[in-house]
């Protein structure tokens, strides 16, 4: 697949298209849990932004993926 190529998908007997960009951000924050379980607690605040700010990505992406019509 290209980069951010989309691809239909059947899930659950429910059609939505995944985007490599998605699967990419999981498979990121799958690789950050290990950094953010070892951050100290001086830097458990950076730590906590860097999280929040890698889950908004896949989060995002699911978000515009279901929008339909204008709102698009």
């Amino acid at each position: 697949h290209a980069p951010c190529a989309a691809r239909a998908c059947t899930r659950k007997g429910k059609r939505f298209m995944s985007f490599d960009a998605y699967d990419r951000s999981i498979e990121l924050l799958q690789m950050l849990a290990p950094f953010f379980a070892a951050v100290s607690a001086r830097d458990a605040s950076l730590a906590d932004q860097c999280r929040r700010a890698a889950a908004s990505v896949p989060l995002n992406i699911a978000e515009a993926n279901r929008r339909t019509g204008r709102d698009r």
